[in-house]
C-alpha cells in the first residue's frame, strides 16, 4: 500500500497531480489543493484505493486529514469520490463538526452525499471521532492533532515527520489511533527521538 509520495510536481491541474518520485517513476495523485511549484519536494500523505480493475491515490496535506478520508470510506455507501469530495468541498473543519453537530443537510451539500449517506456517515462516524480527539477543538485536523508544531505542506520539521510515520507504522502493525497516539505524544514529549523507529519501539515497549 502506498501510504506517503515524495517527489517533484510535473503535473498538476483541478483535480490531480502528478509527482516524479526519486525511483523515477510518476505518480497520479487526486489532489485538489493548489501546489507551489517552485518547491524542490512535494510530500503527500495518500489512501491507496485497490479495485478489481483500477488502482487510485487520494493526496492529502496531513495524516489526519487522510485518516479522516478512510475513515468515511469506511462508511457504507460513501466511496472514495464521495469521500474526497466531501473534505474537499466542504473542507475537514466543517465535515467534523457536521458530523459533531448532527448535521445532515450540511454534509448533502457536497456532490455525491445524499440524505441517506450523511445520516449514515453521523451514525457510524460520532463515536470514533470523538474518540481520536477531532471534537476537541478546530485545529485537530492539521497536524495539531499529533501535539506537535505544523509547517506548510513540503515543510521538514522533523517530530512532525517522525510521529506521522510513527502512526502510520502503528496503523500497519493494526493499532487503533485512540490507543497509540496518546503514548506516542507522552514519548515525545518526555524523550529526546530521533527516528519514527525509536518512537514505535518506545511506545511497544510501553504497551
Amino acid at each position: 500500500m502506498i501510504a506517503c509520495l515524495k517527489g517533484d510536481l510535473i503535473y498538476q491541474d483541478e483535480n490531480k497531480v502528478v509527482l516524479l518520485t526519486s525511483s523515477g517513476i510518476g505518480y497520479e495523485v487526486h489532489f485538489c489543493k493548489l501546489l507551489n511549484k517552485n518547491d524542490l519536494k512535494v510530500t503527500l500523505y495518500t489512501a491507496h484505493i485497490i479495485r478489481e480493475n483500477l488502482q487510485e491515490l487520494y493526496g492529502f496535506i496531513s495524516l489526519a486529514e487522510r485518516k479522516l478520508f478512510q475513515l468515511l470510506v469506511s462508511v457504507k455507501g460513501v466511496g472514495p469520490k464521495s469521500a474526497f469530495s466531501l473534505i474537499n468541498n466542504l473542507g475537514p473543519d466543517s465535515v467534523v463538526d457536521s458530523i459533531k453537530f448532527e448535521d445532515k443537510k450540511l454534509l448533502t451539500k457536497a456532490p455525491g452525499i445524499g440524505m441517506k449517506a450523511a445520516s449514515q456517515i453521523i451514525l457510524d462516524l460520532g463515536d470514533k471521532l470523538a474518540k481520536l480527539g477531532y471534537f476537541e477543538n478546530q485545529s485537530k485536523l492539521d497536524s495539531d492533532i499529533f501535539n506537535i508544531n505544523s509547517k506548510e505542506l513540503g515543510g521538514n520539521n522533523p517530530q512532525k515527520l517522525i510521529m506521522e510515520e510513527a502512526i502510520m507504522a502503528f496503523n500497519d502493525l493494526g493499532f487503533k489511533d485512540d490507543i497509540v497516539l496518546p503514548m506516542a505524544q507522552k514519548v515525545l514529549k518526555e524523550n529526546t527521538i530521533k527516528s519514527s523507529e525509536e518512537l514505535v519501539h518506545l511506545v511497544l515497549k510501553g504497551i
